[in-house]
This record gives structure tokens, sequence and C-alpha cells, in this order.
């Protein structure tokens, strides 16, 4: 593979070449460790070469995929939250352990560091998102919505999910994704406690959950701990003004 990539693109520095170079050297360590999940980072290296294949068999044999499969078909399609698979998130480090973690890391770093040294070319790594917005054109449109007959009842399916992918975090989890995301301990669970104190977290399903099951504990999801963070950010002071506030409240 590698004597091939080096004969068809002959410049070290050619994207498309990196790309499948990258890929390879993916495929190699998985022959000594077994990778089950890969961060959003190292999918985005998938699909430009999806894309790069598509377009070589173009450029190269005037023969053209979408003509035979979906463009959908061409693009990688995941259902899973960003955080469930950033590899700061200590129910993925224990999934997959030390040794790939330690690896995954540093693949992901080399991968981001040489797309910016590429000048961030999509033949690289290209991320593919499908957002909803009202738009006056149709035609400017992933998905359409129709309006249904007047009068028509609209009925709403809900889908269970399973609150320990959608709720993955103890309380121990959340201080420790906290602490390391802001390398330093800025949290505890006294700390957490008073969030959902002050914030009627336990009222917000988007953040908590508990099971009606006898002594069930409290599970956190990704939002709740990216939400935090993002009130750190706006505020360094955050956890300091959540602590006082309840102390106040207690006299």
């Amino acid at each position: 593979m590698r004597d091939c990539i080096k004969k068809v693109f002959l410049s070290e520095t050619d994207p498309m070449r990196r790309n499948l170079e990258r890929i390879v050297e993916l495929r190699d360590e998985s022959v000594h460790l077994v990778i089950s999940k890969v961060p959003p980072t190292v999918l985005a290296l998938f699909q430009s070469c999806v894309l790069n294949y598509h377009r070589c068999l173009v450029n190269w044999f005037e023969i053209s995929l979408s003509e035979r499969v979906s463009i959908g078909m061409m693009t990688i399609v995941y259902d899973f939250s960003p955080e469930q698979f950033d590899l700061q998130n200590p129910v993925l480090r224990r999934h997959l352990g030390k040794e790939i973690v330690e690896y995954l890391v540093k693949f992901q770093t080399d991968i981001q560091q040489e797309y910016e040294a590429l000048n961030k070319p999509v033949e690289y790594s290209i991320d593919i998102n499908y957002k909803l917005a009202l738009v006056q054109k149709p035609g400017e449109a992933d998905i359409v919505l129709a309006k249904g007959e007047p009068g028509l009842a609209v009925n709403f399916i809900e889908i269970p999910k399973d609150p320990s992918k959608t709720h993955p975090f103890r309380q121990s989890e959340v201080v420790e994704s906290i602490n390391k995301a802001l390398a330093e301990k800025t949290t505890n669970a006294y700390t957490i406690q008073c969030v959902k104190k002050v914030y009627n977290v336990e009222k917000r399903p988007e953040f908590y959950y508990k099971a009606t099951i006898k002594n069930s504990t409290g599970q956190y999801s990704p939002a709740f701990i990216s939400w935090m963070l993002r009130e750190y950010e706006k505020d360094n002071n955050f956890f300091i003004k959540v602590r006082e506030s309840v102390k106040r409240k207690n006299g």
C-alpha cells in the first residue's frame, strides 16, 4: 500500500497521499491494539478518504460513484454526542484502556497539527454536518418539511433512550472531567451538589437522570459537563459564586 501511494501521489505533502498514509498507519496499529472506538477527528479523516476515492475515480477513469449509489452513502453518519467520544471522557478512557487512549491522543494531535500545516485541505480531513434551519427557498434546504392537511392531528412518538449512553457519568466522573478540562482542581462533589441546587439540575432531564429503582444514584449527561465548562469560561468565578450562593441560603 505504501509503495503504491508513493508512485501515484509523488509529492510528500499531497493531502490525498497524507490522508491515505495516516489511515494506513492507523490500520497497522490496529493489528496490535483493538481500537473499538475512534474520536470524531479520526472519522473526519475517513470521510475525506471516501470522497477522495470518488474524486479519483472520476478524474482517472471517468466513473462517478454518484451514478451508482446515493450521495448519502458516501457520507459517514454517526449518531452520538461528540462529548461521548472525547478522549478526556473518563467513561470512554475506561472502556478503551490506557494504551489505546494514549495512542489515540497522540494520533489525534498529529492529525490536527498536520491539517493546520497543510492549510486545512478538505482532501486531508473533512467533517460533514447536517443542520436544521428555516429557509425561504426550499431548494437551499437539505431536508424539506411539508405541511399536512388542515385539522389533521399531529402525533409524537417517543423513542426510549439508554441512560447509560445519554447520561453516562457518575458524580465523581463529572468532577474528574471538569478538573481535567480545566487542568486544575476546581470542583469537588460538594461543588456539583451546589450547582444542582442553584440551577435546579434535577429538574433538567437534558442534564440529569435518576432511575426509579430503589437506591439508584443520579447520572449526568455530557451536556451537563459542557454547560458548566461554558459557564466557567464566561466567568472564572462560576463555581465560587455557586458555593457562596448556597452558603448564603443556608444562613
